[in-house]
């Protein structure tokens, strides 16, 4: 099954990790920190994910923010506040770590793509220094299909069943499952997409991701007080709506159990960092599936204002858009890239139907928005091996 873990090597890494933390082999840790948004610092973890299995490592991901992140008597920012651990315990208290006398610190920033990082954590540094037992990672670089397309480790991750097609979902769902609460913030638009893709006749859902800019993402003003013109984003939703709905139509059985609605539109599945955008799309398009009442909340750098509710919906939403068939993100933005290249997850509580399809590495089933005051069309598709080639990386 497309997107799911290959248990070629996630039963054998789990029981390993298990007995590394439970003191009954040698302490080999990979702590993973990040100082970025959201889905760079989940990306972030997939990728310290395969670098701890590759260097035989037991990984951790690491609390580096502020307690007081959160407004009094919430969670601290973490990826724990909205994720429950599927396959590992990834949680470790500070202390535990720094009680290791041997440890060293290497640092993978989001613009480093390059091979040579790879290799020489994975050789000079995590796999050739049996002596040192705790690597600090810090780092928000999606390399995961960097590493499955390595030279020297591409053979060993295909062994894993890893390939390009599943490695990113994979490592999501092998560290990931969002938690009741995440599931319940999102349940109406969740089932509304279910129901959809479970339709005998299913048509297409198009989901979008539109984002305004660092400066709306953290500033809490800017979501409801800066006006936008959306002709642009709207511009490219038609386009490329239209565009697959004919593609659709040329398909359809004349005659066939699906023929009265070969004309119907795709289902539009619209997320943004901004509360103004999301009300005009909602009125533009009022069947479309958008949810009003929660603003999201990205970055875990930010001192104040965060709340867990928002933070819960960032991470369904970003669930949310691996279930749709097509995608039109905000190039700049990890968010929606990443989800598009990670695909459906593979968690019975997310999967949208069976009549949902994935896309090849070379099929063109996502389209880039990159400037506000015009659309996108057609010509603009991307291949995954676009988009997981945009810094900071998928």
């Amino acid at each position: 099954m497309e997107g799911a873990c290959p248990n070629t090597w996630t039963t054998a890494y789990a029981s390993y990790h298990a007995d590394v933390m439970a003191g009954r082999l040698p302490p080999r840790y990979l702590v993973h920190t990040c100082d970025a948004g959201f889905a760079d610092c989940a990306v972030g973890a997939v990728t310290a994910l395969y670098l701890a299995v590759l260097s035989r490592r037991a990984l951790c991901i690491g609390r580096h923010t502020p307690q007081h992140f959160f407004r009094p008597g919430e969670p601290s920012a973490h990826l724990d506040a909205v994720f429950e651990q599927p396959s590992i315990n990834w949680t470790m208290d500070d202390a535990r770590w720094h009680s290791h006398t041997v440890s060293k610190s290497f640092q993978m920033g989001g613009m480093e793509l390059q091979s040579d990082k790879v290799s020489s954590f994975l050789d000079d540094g995590a796999c050739g220094d049996n002596s040192t037992e705790v690597f600090f990672l810090n780092s928000n670089a999606g390399l995961v299909h960097k590493l499955v397309d390595h030279p020297r480790y591409a053979a060993k991750l295909s062994a894993m069943g890893s390939t390009i097609d599943n490695a990113l979902g994979c490592g999501l769902d092998f560290l990931f499952a969002p938690k009741a609460a995440v599931l319940a913030r999102v349940q109406p638009q969740m089932n509304e997409l279910r129901q959809q893709a479970a339709n005998a006749c299913h048509l297409p859902i198009l989901a979008v991701h539109l984002r305004t800019g660092d400066a709306d993402n953290f500033e809490r003003r800017s979501h409801s007080d800066v006006p936008r013109d959306i002709s642009g984003p709207t511009d490219c939703i038609e386009n490329i709506r239209s565009h697959i709905d004919s593609v659709r139509a040329k398909h359809v059985q004349p005659g066939g159990l699906c023929e009265a609605v070969a004309t119907n539109k795709s289902r539009l599945f619209i997320i943004s960092d901004n509360v103004q955008v999301r009300r005009a799309l909602k009125h533009r398009y009022p069947d479309a599936t958008i949810k009003m009442d929660t603003k999201p909340e990205h970055s875990f750098r930010q001192a104040d204002n965060i709340t867990l509710a928002g933070l819960e919906l960032a991470a369904g939403e970003f669930w949310l858009f691996r279930m749709a068939d097509y995608h039109i993100i905000t190039i700049r933005s990890g968010f929606g890239r990443a989800a598009a290249v990670a695909g459906p997850s593979q968690h019975p509580d997310w999967r949208p139907g069976h009549l949902l399809d994935r896309a090849s590495a070379t099929e063109k089933r996502a389209w880039q928005h990159s400037d506000w005051a015009k659309g996108c069309g057609k010509d603009d598709a991307l291949t995954q091996d676009d988009m997981v080639s945009i810094p900071p990386g998928v």
